[in-house]
């Protein structure tokens, strides 16, 4: 589960750490074996590839034990109660890529 998030206040360190803190809240759900929250890499490299996005300003990673268990984390009471009082007044725009292996 990636989800790639656009604050209404891009670049804004305190907006990011507000969002990262609310976001913490999450990994503590059941079916969650890792979470992962970060901000964009500042790589320089020698030859910059155009497809090389870093404009987002808060990135998230969690693994879950199957795909049940994803599914139960995005219905939980809490997930939803995190999501709309904490992070979404937070959010300009956000992507969200599910995948299994």
């Amino acid at each position: 589960h990636l989800v790639i998030v656009w604050l209404k206040k891009h670049g804004d360190e305190a907006a990011r750490k507000d969002y990262i803190d609310g976001s913490k809240k999450l990994a503590k759900l059941p079916g969650v074996l890792s979470y992962h929250i970060g901000t964009p890499a500042t790589i320089k490299h020698e030859h910059p590839s155009p497809s090389l996005d870093n404009s987002y300003d808060v990135a998230v990673t969690s693994t879950f034990e199957n795909q049940q268990a994803l599914e139960d984390y995005a219905k939980h009471s809490e997930h939803k109660k995190i999501i709309h009082e904490h992070l979404k007044p937070l959010v300009e725009k956000y992507k969200v890529y599910d995948f299994v292996e």
